[in-house]
């Protein structure tokens, strides 16, 4: 049975952490403390699932305390959510820069809390399997690396990308890009109204969410401090850690970027083209579909009215030709006056007409197998119908 949820709360108010405290004990195994100092000295003896910082406490603050976290094997990966009363750019990014994974600000409902909360415990159960992935894809792209130089990581990148089926592939690939170059930072994906957004701590992170929606509004290269922004109109690159000591090489892996940046959102309108096309396709086969449906229901009802018609007219017909057959046999009886025949003669005769014309008769009866095959088609497409 796995162990229960837990959570680190540091918050220097005591009575903010009695309610969270309250708020969480019942589902989750809660601690709370004063200052980061007592904190640290707690993470000794053990790590939490997650971590609720005040960013403004005594002593070392919330940012200070997410890096001395970041700074521990066991909690490189651990969702940090920071509680500020600052709402600016330069505060998410100096949380988002310490490593930090969600961002709220006072004053807060703890409804709000809860729900972060809860899709930070969900996130937590999927992230070990991209860490997997971006670990397998460091180990080759570092091997690439050390002999081609950085160039043949892009290379690479290209060349997957041309295999990639759908944006979790894509993101992917991008992200064992950023670990070539030895970059931290996150991809978001736009694909038909709805944004995904792909880091080396999960996906969908709430503050990296946050600061790519900010930085979106700034221009299509955006560039402050160690950060940079690649911005397109549908990917959006941010980099957290550029290598300003080295300018060429920032230069080059600047340049790099872009054209990834530029190659996904290429990529993606492909996807988005081809899955249109897929619908155009299936549209048109309904539409086709209904039509010979409906030209078959047409043929239907047109093939019921012939055999209904041809029906009628062997009745009337059979009718006429019996009609006939007694005019004649009247007008022989009556010619017999005049004719001296005996009545033997006169029977014989009557007999010969009568069978030659029932023979006549029955040679052109053959209402019921027309009908039968009418009737046979008639089903066949009934059949094909449905």
């Amino acid at each position: 049975m796995s162990e229960p949820f837990s959570i680190f709360i540091v918050d220097d108010a005591e009575a903010t952490r009695r309610v969270l405290e309250s708020a969480f004990s019942a589902q989750y195994t809660v601690e709370s403390f004063a200052s980061a100092e007592e904190c640290l000295e707690r993470l000794k003896t053990g790590m939490p699932n997650l971590f609720l910082l005040d960013v403004d406490l005594p002593g070392m603050n919330g940012f200070d305390l997410c890096r001395q976290i970041r700074a521990q094997e066991t909690g490189q990966t651990r969702p940090v959510i920071f509680i500020s009363a600052l709402d600016d750019l330069d505060s998410r990014l100096e949380g988002y820069k310490a490593g930090g994974t969600d961002f709220m600000v006072k004053p807060y409902k703890l409804a709000e809390v809860k729900q972060k909360v809860e899709v930070t415990q969900r996130a937590v159960l999927h992230e070990s399997m991209l860490h997997l992935r971006v670990a397998e894809a460091n180990t080759m792209t570092s091997t690439v690396m050390s002999s081609l130089g950085e160039y043949a990581g892009l290379l690479n990148f290209l060349r997957e990308l041309n295999y990639c089926e759908n944006y979790r592939a894509i993101a992917e690939a991008f992200l064992g890009l950023l670990a070539v170059y030895q970059l931290r930072g996150a991809v978001q994906l736009r694909i038909q109204g709805q944004e995904y957004t792909f880091s080396p701590e999960g996906e969908n992170q709430p503050l990296a969410i946050s600061v790519i929606r900010k930085v979106r509004e700034m221009g299509r290269v955006v560039e402050f401090k160690q950060h940079a922004a690649y911005n397109y109109e549908s990917t959006s690159i941010l980099v957290n850690s550029m290598p300003l000591d080295d300018p060429d090489l920032c230069g080059r892996i600047r340049d790099n970027l872009c054209i990834a940046a530029e190659s996904i959102d290429a990529k993606l309108g492909a996807l988005e083209t081809a899955e249109t096309m897929q619908k155009l396709k299936l549209q048109q086969a309904e539409e086709i579909q209904e039509h010979t449906q409906s030209e078959i229901t047409t043929l239907l009802l047109e093939l019921q009215a012939t055999i209904e018609s041809f029906r009628q007219k062997y009745a009337t017909a059979q009718q006429a030709a019996t009609a006939v057959n007694a005019e004649l046999q009247s007008k022989l009886l009556s010619a017999f006056a005049y004719l001296g025949l005996s009545e033997e003669q006169e029977a014989n005769v009557l007999s010969l007409v009568h069978d030659n014309m029932e023979t006549v008769i029955r040679l052109y009866n053959f209402n019921a197998e027309t009908q039968q095959t009418l009737a046979n088609l008639a089903e066949r497409l009934h059949a094909m119908q449905h």
